[in-house]
Order: structure tokens, then sequence, then C-alpha cells
């Protein structure tokens, strides 16, 4: 059999080249880590073990929400330099080119291939990973498996490369209070409400969903929020037969989003009070727009 064949993208090269929201703070690189958690929507991650190498900076792209950040002179081809992206292998952060695997390594728990591109692809080696540079994709911690990092290097030693992946840890935002949750879909407190968020090329969305107990004559509502702002809403009751009710969806085994709660995830923040939900877009030209939804309805928010 012939090497194993594995897909991965410039991925920091896409987000490096787009205006960033937040750069190297000269002086405490750790605020600056503490800033870009506080405004991405998904959790965040830094390595402790970084070699020595000088910290170039952290990056969020205005238009996607992508974090890129960088360790040694990314732009010289001739020393030691890493760096990262995150979420890694998403539409909107970069999805994969070609390159083979030449390693195996646990991280996190995990069995994770070691990757090489190099210019005799697909016979790349160890040897060429440490010059042309290795590639892993992991998952930290236990966060989602739809959520991962890559990182990057050349002219780092294999071992030293590993060391790096093992080190990364979770920023803390300090900013008080519990961290916000990371849910795909939840319920409200009193749930009657449902809420789906999507990053699927196809489907790119907040959606928000009220039923009332038909029965009783109650009304359904529903707000879809995408990721420019545009907002689509439903109002329906049984008096109206020939309309299409609006939740098409509903998961009541979804986890509940507690009163007073924040969920972050992709480009969108919601959070829950107790018989309503305000979702907004928290990343890019529309970050602000958004949506509360409740039993009377779903108000706009410009």
């Amino acid at each position: 059999m012939g090497p194993k064949r594995y897909f991965f993208s410039g991925v920091v090269a896409l987000c490096v080249a787009l205006a960033a929201v937040s750069a190297v703070a000269a002086g405490d690189p750790g605020k600056t880590w503490r800033t870009v958690a506080q405004r991405a929507a998904f959790p965040v991650y830094r390595p402790l073990q970084t070699l020595g190498l000088q910290f170039d900076g952290v990056k969020l792209a205005p238009h996607t929400g992508c974090l890129t950040a960088n360790w040694g002179n990314p732009k010289s081809n001739a020393g030691s330099h890493f760096n990262i992206g995150e979420p890694a292998n998403t539409v909107r952060c970069g999805q994969p080119g070609v390159a083979n695997q030449v390693a195996t390594s646990t991280i996190n728990g995990d069995k994770v291939g070691v990757l090489v591109q190099c210019p005799a692809w697909p016979k790349c080696t160890l040897r060429d990973g440490e010059t042309d540079g290795f590639f892993l994709l992991f998952v930290p911690e236990h966060v989602s498996r739809h959520y991962a990092i890559q990182l990057e290097s050349k002219h780092i030693s294999l071992a030293h490369f590993l060391k790096i992946a093992r080190s990364f840890v979770r920023v803390r935002t300090g900013a008080g209070g519990p961290a916000p949750a990371h849910l795909a879909n939840f319920l409200s407190p009193d749930r009657k409400i449902w809420c789906l968020l999507q990053d699927a090329a196809a489907d790119r969305a907040a959606s928000c969903f009220f039923a009332a107990d038909r029965s009783a004559g109650g009304q359904e509502y529903s707000a879809m929020l995408q990721p420019n702002g545009q907002l689509t809403t439903c109002a329906w009751q049984p008096s109206q037969p020939g309309l299409q009710a609006c939740d098409q969806n509903w998961d009541a085994s979804a986890p509940v989003l507690g009163s007073g709660k924040v969920d972050a995830i992709y480009q969108y923040r919601c959070q829950a009070a107790s018989t309503a939900i305000k979702c907004t877009v928290d990343t890019g030209a529309a970050k602000g727009k958004g949506f509360t939804i409740s039993d009377t309805g779903v108000t706009p928010i410009p």
C-alpha cells in the first residue's frame, strides 16, 4: 500500500491575509490572549511550550472570526517557527490540501497522524518534516470532535513539535462568571424554545423556534439569523391551517441553557432568560445584529 493521503490547506495563510481584530500586546501576551478569548465565538487554546521562539501575535479575522497565531518568523523559510489555526478544518476557517502521514502520536488520549508536505510528495519522510514542515490536526481536551486545532511548523524536530502539541491549555478570559457554553443546539429554561446553530456551507445560520400547545390555540414563532445579519422570521397559529407551521424540527432531548447563561459557537452568541432567548452575530461586519424570541414573538435587534 502507498502512503496515506491527507488533505490540509493553508488555513493560516488565509486568515493572516485578512485584517486582524487583535494583534500582539508588546508588554503582556497573556492579556492579548484573554482579549481574543473574550471576542472569539469558540473556546480558545494556546501552547505553554513554545521552544523559546518569539511570539509574533494572535489574530481574529474580522469577517470569519478565525484565529491564527505565530511563533518565530513565519515569513522566513530558514528559521524555526510554528503557527496555529482555530477552529481548524471548517468551512469558514480553511480546509485541507495534500499531505501524507509519516508518523502517529497520541495527543489528549487520541491517536493522530503527523503529516508532511514536501516537494517529493507522496514520498515525504520525517526528515522532510523537520525542514519542509509538520502538520497536526488534533482535538484539545474534551472539546467536541467538530472543533480542532491545526498546528504547523518548519525547522522543528518531531520531538519538539509534539511537545508543543501536548502543551495546549484553555485560555480563560478572567471576565468573571462562568465561561460560555459551546452548544450546537439547546432548549430555553422553560423548554418552550429550541435553538439550532449550524456552520455547514449550505445551511449556516442560528435558528430558534417557539412552540406553544397547539391544542390550546397557542402561536408558534421562529427566527433564522444568517452570518451577514439577515433575519427571517415566522409566525403561525392554529387558525391559519393553510400556512405551514414554524417549528419544522424539534429536539426535546437537547440540553437546557440555564437562565442568564451564554452559548457561543461558530459566529453566534445566544443568551437565555427564563422565557426568552437572545441571539446575535458575534463576529464580522454584522456583529450585534440578531433577535430575541419569546412567547410574544420575535423582536429584531438592528
